[in-house]
């Protein structure tokens, strides 16, 4: 017996200094927190409406006392953000400080004080190379974490899974422990070093918006504005082909790319560049013929790092084309152009409704990549052709904060019979003006005074002019609403 009660004794002498068990969610916890959005999209198809609610998740970290980085697209259309802590599953509602959905980049802060100050911010590592042991952290759905080590193959310009644009992306070689969950975060030394948005699992391979694209993301935001991801305004091709370099000029192994076509209104154009242009050098980073410079910290990458990560909005950028036989030095200054000001927007402007107007029964709409997208993510190939090509030479069409706008259907009413199949024309003129906006639409309709016809021409040379009686148009709108229960008829702005 009193063997037993020493052996008993010993043992919770031994047990109180063992160490304790870690608590659910780990080191990590105090730095890495659940968010969930509740977001309700809108119908492109039916621009008067909104999608069904629905929620999304994944998980955010800590960059100040009251700042927590996040991807993009989990906040797009979002109508409620929660973070959660891991450890006791406190919640608390946050707010929206900035996104760019270019990048796929956004920043929450948390509405209490109280949750915010429990939180523990991580710092960025300025940078990784090729072979950097990096940390990636997973939760389990009771809180335990998840560690998983992997190593950095190599770095290169690409569009990263939810991004819209090409930016510089890490590549691991990592075996996940959870698989792809979403987004993970990912670290060394302790550091941020990237948040993973892909994971190829046949690969074992993660794909990492990295610390230098986050670290812009952040020091634009410095100043209390957000400027964005600057764009250079130009798009080039490698000039391989022999026969062609002979046509230009070019002996061989000298460097340049051949600039096939200008953005108006870009800072390419403003410093004067000009379609045929060989670009030789940027910033005196020599381009070679593939359109990749050699950089200091990555070794080869595509020539567009140079103006949408290394440099912000503002800054000046040296460019060396030449033309001819003449060699220039031209001077750009950067800056963003907000992908709404496109001719043709693109799918990830979010927050706002989308452009229209219901005349008549006809449905107006600004055309955009949310439109087209009701094909499906190929709809390059399956959207009518007479759209795709819009979209394809909006540049060659229409200038910056100009818009194509189309009309996609007709609502049935007793004024409008034998139109019903009337569906996706672009429209050029009504009424006599130009169209360039949806706006543009209205103004025709409701300035054209007391005319007994309004006159809707389009772009399809085989597409007969829509002729809507004016003195009828108000009972149409009339039946609209009531048989369809559509309330609002316009969105302008």
């Amino acid at each position: 017996m009193k063997t037993s009660l020493s052996l008993a004794v010993a043992l919770l002498l031994l047990a109180c200094h063992l160490p304790a068990a870690p608590g659910v969610g780990g080191s990590y916890e105090p730095s890495v927190l659940r968010v969930r959005v509740t977001r309700q999209s809108y119908d492109f198809i039916r621009p008067w409406q909104k999608e069904s609610p629905e929620q999304v998740g994944g998980l955010g970290v800590v960059l100040g006392p009251d700042r927590i980085l996040v991807p993009g697209w989990l906040l797009a259309d979002a109508t409620l953000v929660e973070v959660e802590r891991i450890g006791d599953g406190s919640r608390c509602e946050a707010t929206v400080e900035c996104v760019d959905y270019t990048a796929n980049l956004g920043l929450i802060r948390p509405k209490d004080a109280d949750f915010a100050q429990a939180l523990k911010p991580l710092k960025i590592r300025d940078m990784a190379k090729r072979g950097d042991r990096v940390t990636a952290v997973q939760f389990e759905g009771n809180g335990t974490p998840s560690i998983s080590e992997g190593t950095i193959k190599g770095a290169e310009v690409a569009v990263p899974p939810g991004a819209h644009s090409s930016f510089l992306v890490y590549r691991v070689a990592i075996d996940l422990e959870l698989g792809n969950t979403g987004i993970t975060p990912f670290f060394r030394r302790g550091k941020l070093i990237g948040l993973m948005v892909g994971y190829d699992k046949s690969g074992s391979t993660a794909t990492l918006i990295p610390s230098p694209v986050i670290q812009h993301f952040l020091t634009d935001l410095e100043d209390g504005s957000y400027d964005g991801f600057p764009l250079a305004g130009f798009t080039t091709v490698a000039i391989r082909d022999p026969q062609f370099r002979r046509y230009l000029g070019m002996e061989n192994g000298e460097p340049g790319v051949y600039v096939t076509g200008v953005v108006p209104g870009n800072p390419a154009a403003k410093a004067g560049l000009q379609k045929a242009d060989i670009l030789v050098s940027v910033d005196h980073y020599t381009i070679d013929r593939h359109g990749q410079y050699e950089d200091p910290n990555y070794g080869p990458l595509s020539l567009s790092y140079l103006f949408s990560t290394r440099r912000q909005a503002g800054e000046k950028v040296i460019c060396t084309v030449r033309r001819g036989e003449e060699v220039l030095e031209l001077t750009m200054t950067l800056d963003y152009m907000a992908r709404d000001d496109y001719p043709v927007p693109a799918a990830y402007v979010s927050d706002r409704p989308p452009r229209f107007l219901i005349a008549g029964g006809f449905v107006f709409q600004q055309l955009s990549d949310s439109l087209l997208q009701m094909w499906g993510d190929d709809w390059e190939t399956k959207a009518p052709r007479r759209l795709t090509r819009i979209a394809r030479h909006q540049w060659d069409l229409l200038q910056p904060g100009e818009h194509a706008v189309v009309l996609t259907r007709a609502l049935p009413t007793p004024e409008n019979i034998g139109y019903e199949n009337l569906a996706f024309l672009a429209v050029e003129t009504v009424n006599g003006k130009a169209v360039k906006s949806v706006r543009d639409v209205a103004d025709a309709i409701q300035n054209a005074g007391p005319v007994q016809y309004h006159v809707v021409h389009f772009a399809e040379s085989d597409a007969p002019d829509l002729v809507i009686p004016a003195g009828t148009m108000d009972l149409a709108d009339r039946f609209v609403r009531e048989r369809y229960g559509i309330s609002q008829l316009m969105q302008l702005d």
